[in-house]
């Protein structure tokens, strides 16, 4: 249940055709926001900042900018240092492990809404997939380094995005286990 008592999805995923290419991001700052406005940009049809009171929200958005990635291009790399904490605003996000004599497979697809890197504020802050754009995609960034350092200033903000982020985690983590299962019960060589 999110502070204004509605139960919100908080994150999910398909599995779809990987992709991959080169990073690009904007810094397209966040503009300030007005509740339900089209210029707000905390307002998704349904999103995980839903859950966030209007204080930790106006909060977070003093470090918010925007990245955008075209089809194809790397988002985050795997065992790379995370580099921010995000929420798809639109296009599509494929998360991909390297299969022994498969290559890279993509396993959960992260959409519009939906939380991207929880890994950047869980130590040791690195990411445990490569993340790739699916189509054009535009994402809310917060930043790394700013949203750890914000969290351990003001515990208000720790105590509402860590919870989001041990969903999206234990959600995922159901999510890759059910598509790896899928992926070698397929008769495909055994890695062991």
């Amino acid at each position: 249940m999110g502070p204004h008592g509605a139960s919100v999805r908080r994150c999910r995923g398909r599995s779809v055709a990987p992709g991959g290419a080169l990073l690009t991001m904007s810094d397209d700052p966040v503009a300030p926001a007005r509740p339900g406005g089209p210029a707000d940009p905390w307002h998704l049809d349904t999103t995980v900042l839903d859950e966030l009171s209007p204080t930790v929200r106006a909060t977070l958005e003093s470090i918010a900018r925007r990245a955008e990635y075209g089809p194809g291009e790397l988002v985050m790399r795997d065992a790379a240092p995370t580099p921010f904490l995000g929420i798809l605003e639109a296009g599509r996000v494929g998360l991909r492990l390297h299969v022994p004599e498969r290559g890279p497979q993509t396993i959960v697809t992260i959409e519009r809404g939906e939380l991207l890197g929880w890994s950047a504020v869980v130590p040791p802050y690195r990411a445990t997939s490569e993340a790739v754009a699916l189509e054009p995609t535009r994402i809310l960034v917060l930043d790394a380094e700013p949203l750890r350092e914000l969290m351990v200033r003001d515990r208000d903000v720790a105590a509402e995005l860590l919870p989001m982020g041990l969903a999206c985690v234990s959600q995922r983590l159901v999510i890759s286990w059910q598509q790896l299962l899928d992926l070698f019960a397929r008769g495909s060589p055994q890695p062991w």
